[in-house]
């Protein structure tokens, strides 16, 4: 920090590196961050200009903030802030020594060039000589010659190379000892810190200039020349970094049946059918600002600032008919002609509606959906057991902005290289109803469910998941939103022992109909789906298929087994239940629940009629 002073004002650099980076709050949603910086200058009173310098390049301007306050009483009032142009970091000059060397180097390459060329000559006429049209005294004059002037090129030739590799050496040994000067120089925290962000985003930086105005004893000139401590807070918001959500998702089948608690958690559970299930919910923060973090508090906010407050406002909705095509025929009568010249009929466009701006928001932490963990994704999450102390972070409300902030225990160190930076956000322990879910159809397989909910105060927002079962990885997913309270589901994978059997369609065909009255052709179908519990304990269970739906009011397709109406009890008496699947009642889709029991073996069933003739099935 370097100062100067006149009789009017005073000036001050300080940079940016060499400040104190308070906190940082980092926006899931906007790829943005709040920066706080605080620092503290000596100043004389009167009016003092602080530069403060190496800023990033994509600080926002209107959100640039700047705080001031003196120590002991002293009164410090800060006039005004602002970002001055973007200036390109100046370049190092080369020293005269190297630049006159790459001149010397330079202009001995062009005399090989002319030496180059002077040898092409005489190879060009040598080789249009010829004895017969060349008179002896002639020929034997210009061999002399010849052989005289190649010597004489070639010596040249050797001795520019030499002064050519003579010149380079020296430029090589001035070049290192550069080289060794700047690393000298860059040994630092702070210079290798600059250097990873100058590279990242290049060698523009900000400068934010503050006014700022120290209150003084008037008359006094004692106190006019004394310094005063003032502390300054910078805050900004800049582009380029943010913040998103990983979890590992970890569930334990591990206690034994016959004990009522486990011992771990001192949490009672029924059989298998409840277990332990931990979250442990990280954030992958990204910064590629061109600003180190060094040793800050880390906030993790779910806002989203740049969406901005407007209200949309509603646009209408309007029907019209396609513009005419510019390279149509077009008849005698004014008629659109086909490529055949039959007049084309005139179709009605229906314009969509404009997207409400709310549809290209991303939706805030209050408002929800149901959320399912499982199926595909992907996450840099590890497996691996635990023994260390786990960071976390207390979370806050924020009250009608209905969005939640993480503020993380501890410092952080978040370096400027544009790589994801993982922080421990918390580890939730929760419980976990087991059941499973079975779609045969697809695939004959039974897969183990985790019903859970987020009794924790803290809101889950969409992000990659690892999915651990007692110990071993079984996949990946994606988590989708989740408020506390809510419930939500995690596929633990495939369960080897409840066997699903997809048995083959079964199908009768029957013909009504004679002389006096047309054919009618009917077609039964049944599906049976075989459940086979190998295990000691009961299991519930989900499955979902299908029956066939019609295209064409000719083809008739009736449920009839268990019932033409549904839901419906099993006829055998134990419980299990066929339904709708909720919402897609229209599209043909039923599902079974219910219980089978130890080293038990259930089979569903369920059947349909298809009354019409001539139809086919068509490819999903």
């Amino acid at each position: 920090m370097s100062s100067s002073s006149s009789s009017s004002s005073h000036k001050i650099k300080v940079d940016s590196y060499n400040t104190n980076t308070h906190q940082v709050t980092l926006y899931a949603a906007a790829h943005t961050a709040q920066v706080q910086r605080r620092f503290e200058v000596a100043l004389k009173p009167g009016k003092t200009d602080i530069d403060i310098e190496n800023l990033p390049n994509g600080v926002e301007e209107d959100t640039l903030r700047v705080e001031g306050y003196g120590d002991d009483g002293v009164s410090a009032t800060i006039v005004d802030a602002v970002c001055l142009p973007l200036t390109p970091k100046p370049i190092e000059k080369e020293s005269s020594e190297i630049v006159e060397l790459r001149k010397k180097i330079s202009f001995k390459n062009k005399v090989l060039e002319s030496i180059q060329a002077q040898e092409n000559i005489l190879l060009t006429y040598s080789s249009n000589l010829t004895p017969s049209n060349t008179p002896a005294s002639e020929l034997s004059s210009y061999l002399s010659l010849s052989s005289s002037k190649s010597l004489e090129l070639a010596q040249s030739r050797t001795k520019t190379d030499e002064e050519i590799q003579a010149l380079e050496t020296e430029l090589d040994v001035l070049l290192a000892g550069k080289k060794e000067e700047q690393e000298e120089k860059g040994k630092s925290v702070e210079s290798r810190e600059r250097r990873k962000a100058d590279e990242l985003l290049g060698r523009r930086r900000r400068t934010v200039r503050v006014l700022v105005e120290v209150e003084g004893s008037v008359g006094k000139e004692e106190e006019q020349a004394k310094e005063v401590t003032v502390n300054v807070v910078l805050i900004y918001v800049v582009r380029g970094a943010g913040w998103s959500p990983i979890y590992d998702i970890r569930a334990n089948t591990a206690p034994s049946p016959t004990s009522p608690t486990n011992e771990k958690s001192g949490r009672s559970y029924q059989s298998q059918q409840k277990v332990p299930l931990s979250i442990h919910y990280r954030s992958s923060i990204t910064n590629a600002t061109g600003e180190p973090w060094i040793n800050t508090q880390i906030v993790l906010s779910t806002a989203s600032p740049l969406v901005g407050s407007t209200i949309p406002t509603l646009q209408p909705y309007r029907l019209g008919f396609p513009h005419p095509m510019l390279h149509s025929r077009m008849s005698q009568q004014g008629e659109r002609m086909d490529s055949f010249g039959a007049p084309q009929m005139a179709y009605a466009a229906v314009l969509p509606p404009p997207p409400a701006p709310g549809n290209m928001m991303k939706r805030t932490m209050m408002s929800v959906r149901s959320a399912q963990v499982g199926g595909g994704g992907d996450d840099e999450g590890r497996g691996g057991g635990g023994g260390f102390a786990q960071r976390s972070a207390e979370v806050e409300g924020t009250g009608a902005t209905m969005s939640a902030v993480f503020r993380i225990d501890g410092r952080s160190d978040i370096e400027c290289d544009g790589g994801a930076h993982k922080v421990s956000i918390a580890v939730l322990k929760l419980d976990a109803e087991l059941s499973h879910i079975t779609v045969p159809s697809a695939i004959a397989s039974a897969f183990l469910q985790a019903s859970v909910k987020n009794a924790s105060p803290y809101p889950l927002l969409p992000g990659p998941t690892t999915i651990y079962l007692d110990g071993s990885l079984v996949g990946r997913g994606r988590m989708g939103d989740v408020s506390p309270e809510e419930t939500f589901k995690v596929s633990l994978g495939v369960d080897g022992a409840v066997r699903i059997t997809f048995h083959p369609e079964e199908k009768f065909k029957t013909t009504s109909g004679g002389i006096l009255s047309s054919k009618t052709e009917n077609v039964s179908f049944v599906q049976k789906v075989t459940v086979e519990n190998t295990k000691p304990l009961p299991v519930t269970i989900l499955i979902q298929s299908r029956f066939p739906i019609s295209e064409d009011q000719k083809i008739i397709v009736r449920l009839v087994h268990p019932s033409s109406s549904l839901p419906a009890q099993d006829s055998d008496g134990q419980g299990g239940v066929t339904r709708w699947v909720e919402g897609k009642r229209e599209e043909g889709m039923i599902e079974w629940s219910g219980k089978v029991g130890a080293r038990e073996k259930k089979i569903w069933k369920y059947g349909w009629e298809v009354e019409g003739a001539g139809w086919v099935a068509r490819p999903h």
